[in-house]
């Protein structure tokens, strides 16, 4: 083997850690990106076939002909013909500004071809999407990685990766112009068509709701942080060179597109993301339902102490720390407050006898207010001999089962309205809690 082949493999090995193999992990997902088409043109350079490598990238350049890394490759490979070369980008006369960040993205491309995650693995963060959420974006910094998973039934599926360049200065946006990418979970706001954007955006841009409240909670500014495509001469540009936007080729942003749906798409930015197997992802989802579900049932009890043991003494929100929790969210909801929520919940006029019964078995609680009523049709709001009865308010059945001794309080609908037929109090699952508005304006105040 020559010399200048052997140098060719060293810078290679040196600015890529490459093994002797440059495929994948076992198990990890393969396909025909420009990463794997770069990844083959290194594995032959290791291989020493450096005819055979300036073929494949002279291929890439031929279906990506604006990527200026290959074209800085195959600068590379035509240099090795007449001398050795001692580093990636070994172009004389070029400043090695403008060679840095090609490095950079070379680095990033090859690491995250390598370290595909297999099959079996999914991003911590996808423990409950809605059924409306047909997919999630996933973005990790560290990788300069964006990752998009289809909702099968609750199930992250891996549908597709990209390259993407992120903030100059890296991660977790603090304030207007750090040039920073902000962490956290966001979702796209709205789509921008190419028309109405300079040809720097590329084929179009996605905005993010960047700073979400939590993000306000923590004293975070600033505005625009966006998925973007790159201007018409780039295909894609060094992973750390945005003002705070996700940038993706424009070829790479129109695939996602047709995947993201305005006000749903939940985006999720990591500095580096966490995979579990299938069987652990299951197991936190679990234990995660159950530990909101226990908060969620100590809450409605109006019991302060057992709401209180869910809190780090730590907590706080806007205004009020944890010694000021006691009033918060644990009381029920004054009188009137009650009655206005349960005249929404119940819209035509109620029997004075059940509205009042209703609203002294719920205590103002309001996720008993919007619950109980719940399938309460004209028809059935006179008032059932359970009541008379003095039965428990959570026992009164929509249709009479044999456990409660009168009326059907809710019409005829054929089940109880807490699950008593089948001698189980239904509650309400901590998936359709996170959904509803109502939660979110009595948790944090906001609408």
């Amino acid at each position: 083997m020559s010399k200048r082949i052997l140098t060719c493999i060293a810078v290679a090995a040196l600015a890529f850690g490459v093994p002797s193999a440059l495929s994948p992990a076992k198990g990890a997902r393969v396909d025909v990106t420009a990463d794997a088409l770069l990844a083959t043109v290194y594995d032959e350079i290791v291989r020493g076939h450096l005819d055979v490598a300036f073929q494949n990238i002279e291929g890439l350049i031929r279906v990506k002909p604006n990527f200026r890394l290959a074209h800085l490759i195959k600068g590379d490979l035509l240099l090795a013909r007449a001398h050795p070369i001692s580093t990636i980008g070994a172009v004389p006369n070029v400043p090695e500004a403008r060679t840095e960040g090609l490095r950079a993205e070379a680095l990033a491309r090859l690491r995250a071809y390598r370290e595909r995650p297999p099959v079996d693995r999914v991003p911590r963060y996808l423990l409950q999407l809605r059924e409306d959420q047909r997919y999630a974006v996933v973005v990790d910094m560290r990788r300069a990685r964006l990752y998009l998973y289809q909702n099968d039934s609750g199930k992250p599926l891996f549908v597709a990766d990209y390259y993407v360049s992120s903030g100059k200065n890296g991660p977790l946006k603090v304030r207007e112009g750090d040039e920073k990418t902000p962490i956290g979970v966001y979702h796209v706001t709205a789509s921008l068509p190419q028309q109405k954007l300079s040809d720097f955006y590329g084929s179009g841009a996605f905005p993010i709701n960047y700073p979400n409240e939590w993000d306000r909670i923590q004293g975070r500014n600033g505005h625009g942080i966006w998925l973007h495509g790159t201007p018409s001469d780039t295909y894609s540009r060094p992973p750390r060179s945005s003002n705070g936007c996700v940038v993706l080729a424009n070829s790479d942003l129109d695939a996602l597109a047709r995947n993201l749906q305005v006000g749903l798409t939940p985006v999720i930015i990591s500095e580096d993301v966490e995979w579990l197997s299938f069987d652990d992802w299951a197991g936190e989802r679990k234990a995660f339902g159950s530990q909101l579900e226990q908060w969620r049932a100590d809450w409605e009890s109006l019991d302060t102490e057992r709401y209180l043991s869910h809190y780090s003494k730590r907590f706080s929100v806007p205004g009020q720390d944890f010694e000021g929790i006691p009033g918060f969210g644990v009381e029920g909801l004054r009188d009137l407050d009650a009655r206005a929520l349960l005249r929404s919940a119940v819209p035509w006029p109620l029997d004075e006898q059940v509205r009042e019964r209703i609203l002294a078995e719920t205590r103002g609680n309001p996720l008993a207010l919007l619950e109980l009523p719940r399938g309460l049709s004209p028809a059935g709001s006179s008032v059932p001999r359970c009541f008379n009865k003095g039965m428990p308010a959570a026992r009164h059945c929509r249709h009479c089962l044999g456990d409660c001794p009168g009326d059907c309080l809710f019409g005829d609908s054929g089940l109880c309205i807490h699950g008593w037929n089948d001698k189980r109090p239904r509650r309400f699952s901590w998936q359709q809690l996170l959904t509803r508005k109502w939660w979110h304006r009595v948790f944090w105040g906001i609408g």
